[in-house]
């Protein structure tokens, strides 16, 4: 069946023939190049050298200008008031039609603009599909749905005396117009419209070239790049993230090899092993490293590389697991999970097993799957790895074979991941089968199937039905028949089997046949995926129900507290805060997942301000409001409150809130935590771009920088105007001894902190049951990143006001002829003077315990 379906090459695309038939038709998509720039700053000049440089590739050129609405009687009447840098003078709505046509390898007929007339002229150019397609004019990087259709975006930047000086030339000579109309449609419209609407969508731009045609460098690096884009399969021009190994024909003969319906198993596991060998190092080249001097045996100096070492593999169940072998012998001792899902009626997929390392969160991993194909198992396992905290950047997907059905799913929903393959095939036919393909590689690989038709049998026949009815593969049958016998003489012998084992299942011995029972089970990977999928196929397909024996006793010591009478697979030991539907299908429940969390502690006083705060964070933040007031059915007048979390306890500050409900377990899915209070006011914060920043800067640890004119306590969190971020500050005289403790440097306040995850799981740990106002907290946050001055920092580019409001700190109890407020502080104080003696006291402890001299150990407070 394979040869029914031609083979893709590396540039070219797969499309439905209008007909509908289950046909694929070769077509080249083109590599769409935006140039845009303010009038007569020299674009045409930057296309025309772009094009000559691409002299051995097709290029066509299509300007915005061809796309200008036709005067009607009254425009035409009037021709100086009429406004030709407007977006609407275009026809925006054409343009679109007719990129969208040429992208899908049909010719297109653009239209000729007579600047004299002001109308289109003639039967107008005909464009044939090209490799590279240049739109080239003033405002291509205006509209967002243009914009989209590019793959690389170019600005020309000039000065504006040299621009005005170009469009006096061309229009009197090109365009017959004089002077004074060019000057005053210049002032008139030209440079309002730049400054409103070319000028701003220079933001959009990939490259700015300075200077026009004259910057040679970039016009260079440019014509480079497209050279290597051109290169690559069309998906990988789309997908940044999507990575094919280069194709040799040493490789071409090895996929020739196994995707051969004749190959022998031997032969087929031999060179699917050598790919996936290849695969996997080309992955492990994506992994971030550091730069390390070493001395060679010949006593020189030679600069390398060290790549991360917290790594790990998850493999699919179970073709993944025939890439394990490949992995381990690239990294010795890599811990490797398992994730088993199942496909159910509809095409859906329910998660059945995991086991995975526990520290994962913190590793780069690489998920295994040799074949992508629809994409809906390798997005419930990598739905999977990121609610275990796996950061999406931190995850490498390795397959043999990608269809583009499944790379569109992947890498549309999951756009910082990567996905390293060795070839991307035509398509998925009617049966979801990638073609050509190479069939099922589970069963081709550990030789558990007969012919690849097995996969569609009836249900009612069970998932390994194709190991009872193909009985005339007689390889098939002798490794059935020894793994039953050895199983049974072993367990008469004697043989130990893991603590809790599938062949003590009570079943019927009339389905003790249909089941492998040969199972491995080491420190890393858990139960093999052939144990699992066969046990779970066969019992639900018979209706047989199952429990284990009394006699069998589970006791998982690594498991979490109180739950090591529990199999690791069903310990869910982490959760989060997402809102899920009381109906449908559980896997379904959420559109989006947010990655951050944000938190104001609040009283309803203060909504207005709160409302405002909320709108400033989009769909990717969660919303979770602590009341300490009580009030909480009153927020439902604003639309957000429906999808924000409200906890309502009465009079209690947002650090006992913290340590009650923002467990780390909970908190695991989000990348950051922003925990602030209620009288801030966001008026110039962006929370997308503070984190960007963030990312930037390497901050674990941080705050936006307040506002001069709010009040202020420390000089290190006063916004700066002269930087994006800071990390240290000049404090009074006197109160640093050293430049890298706070509150010189490693501090940030306690009334807007933005938490990593790994550091919120620290500090976390360190607040108090009994001090709620969190006093002390900022000067000890430096404990929990390694180096604290490199990793806790002001961001000056987003600021926030200290707004100094009423809030809780007002509801203390008035005694004594002192107000309300003066014995929260007091007692604000004396929680300061408290963690700081416990912490004092704790490390003392510790150092002594340990045998270190306490006398040489530097105070909390120095």
């Amino acid at each position: 069946m394979d040869a029914d379906f031609p083979v893709k090459s590396h540039n070219q695309s797969c499309i439905q023939l209008p007909n509908g038939d289950s046909e694929y038709s070769r077509i080249k998509v083109p590599f769409i190049i935006g140039v845009a720039g303010g009038t007569a700053s020299g674009k045409t000049t930057v296309c025309n050298v772009i094009i000559s440089r691409l002299h051995d590739r097709r290029v066509v050129l299509i300007n915005q200008d061809s796309f200008y609405h036709s005067f009607n009687d009254e425009q035409a009447a009037n021709p100086q008031g009429y406004n030709f840098d407007h977006p609407d003078s275009f026809d925006t709505e054409l343009l679109l039609s007719c990129m969208e046509t040429i992208i899908k390898g049909q010719s297109v007929n653009i239209p000729d603009y007579d600047y004299k007339t002001h109308n289109k002229s003639g039967p107008g150019r005909m464009v044939n599909p090209s490799d590279v397609i240049i739109l080239e004019g003033i405002l291509v990087l205006h509209d967002e749905r243009v914009r989209d259709l590019m793959n690389i975006k170019i600005f020309v930047d000039s000065d504006s005396d040299v621009r005005l000086g170009r469009r006096i030339k061309r229009d009197t000579v090109e365009r017959g117009r004089n002077i004074q109309y060019v000057l005053d449609q210049y002032d008139k419209h030209v440079k309002p419209s730049f400054e409103e609407f070319v000028l701003p969508s220079k933001k959009h731009a990939d490259i700015i070239i300075p200077r026009g045609a004259d910057n040679d460098v970039a016009i260079d690096l440019i014509v480079q790049h497209i050279r290597t884009k051109l290169g690559q399969h069309d998906l990988c021009k789309i997908y940044q993230n999507l990575f094919v190994i280069p194709s040799t024909f040493h490789i071409r003969g090895m996929h020739t090899l196994i995707r051969n319906a004749k190959t022998r198993k031997h032969d087929f596991v031999f060179y699917a092993d050598r790919l996936i060998r290849l695969v996997v190092e080309h992955g492990l080249g994506h992994l971030p490293f550091t730069e390390k001097q070493i001395t060679t045996p010949t006593e020189s100096i030679y600069t390398g590389v060290v790549f991360c070492k917290r790594l790990c593999g998850v493999s699919i169940i179970r073709s993944g697991e025939s890439m394990e072998n490949a992995l381990r012998a690239c990294c010795k001792g890599i811990k490797i999970g398992k994730v088993l899902i199942q496909r159910e009626a509809g095409n859906e997929r329910q998660l059945i097993y995991e086991k995975l390392p526990k520290d994962i969160a913190s590793r780069q991993v690489l998920l295994l799957d040799p074949v992508l194909a629809s994409g809906e198992s390798a997005m419930e396992a990598i739905s999977l790895l990121l609610n275990k905290g796996v950061s999406e950047c931190n995850i490498i997907f390795l397959n043999l074979i990608a269809a583009p059905e499944g790379i569109h799913a992947v890498c549309r929903q999951y756009p910082r991941l990567k996905i390293v393959t060795s070839e991307i095939d035509a398509g998925l036919n009617e049966h979801s089968r990638v073609i050509p393909g190479m069939g099922e590689f589970g069963d081709r690989y550990f030789g558990t199937g007969g012919n690849a038709s097995a996969t569609f049998l009836p249900k009612n026949k069970g998932f390994f039905c194709s190991r009872l009815c193909n009985r005339r593969s007689n390889e098939t049958m002798r490794i059935i028949v020894t793994t039953f016998i050895s199983v049974v003489f072993g367990f008469f012998l004697g043989v130990s089997f893991p603590t809790i084992s599938i062949s003590k299942i009570n079943l019927p011995s009339t389905l003790l046949p249909s089941i492998d029972l040969g199972y491995i089970e080491d420190k890393y990977s858990g139960l093999s995926s052939q144990a699992l999928l066969n046990v779970w196929s066969s019992l639900r397909n018979k209706g047989i129900s199952f429990h284990e024996p009394e006699d069998v006793k589970i006791w998982v010591p690594t498991n979490p507290r109180g739950a090591e009478t529990l199999p690791p697979g069903i310990v869910t030991s982490e959760t989060d805060l997402y809102l899920r539907r009381l109906y449908g299908t559980p896997s379904e429940d959420l559109i989006i997942k947010p990655r951050y969390l944000v938190t104001f502690t609040v009283g309803y006083e203060q909504k207005d301000n709160i409302d405002k705060a909320v709108k400033k964070f989009s769909e990717n933040f969660s919303i979770l409001l602590f009341h300490y007031d009580g009030r909480t059915s009153e927020w439902n007048e604003f639309e957000w409150s429906n999808r924000a979390i409200h906890v309502s306890v009465l009079k209690q500050t947002k650090w006992w809130y913290a340590k009650r409900f923002l467990h780390p377990d909970i908190l695991a899915p989000y990348d950051y935590i922003f925990i602030w209070d209620e009288d801030l006011g966001l008026d110039d914060f962006d929370p997308e771009r503070y984190i960007s920043l963030v990312k930037k800067h390497g901050l674990e640890i941080s705050q936006p920088g307040l506002s001069a004119n709010s009040g202020l306590t420390w000089q290190m969190t006063r916004k700066r105007n002269d930087s994006e971020m800071h990390k240290e500050a000049e404090e009074r005289d006197g109160w640093c001894t050293d430049p890298h403790l706070p509150p010189c440097a490693a501090f940030v306040e306690i009334m807007a902190p933005v938490f990593s995850r790994n550091a919120w799981r620290c500090v976390w740990h360190m607040i108090q049951n009994d001090l709620v106002h969190g006093w002390g907290l900022d000067f000890a946050l430096r404990r929990c990143v390694e180096p604290a001055h490199e990793k806790i920092g002001v961001v000056d580019a987003q600021w926030v006001v200290h707004q100094t409001v009423p809030s809780l700190g007002n509801q203390g109890l008035a005694e004594n002829g002192k107000a309300a407020w003066e014995g929260v502080r007091e007692r604000c104080k004396k929680e300061w003077s408290t963690f700081q003696i416990r912490m004092m006291l704790a490390e003392r402890e510790y150092m002594k315990a340990n045998g270190i001299v306490v006398d040489q150990i530097n105070s909390t407070n120095s």
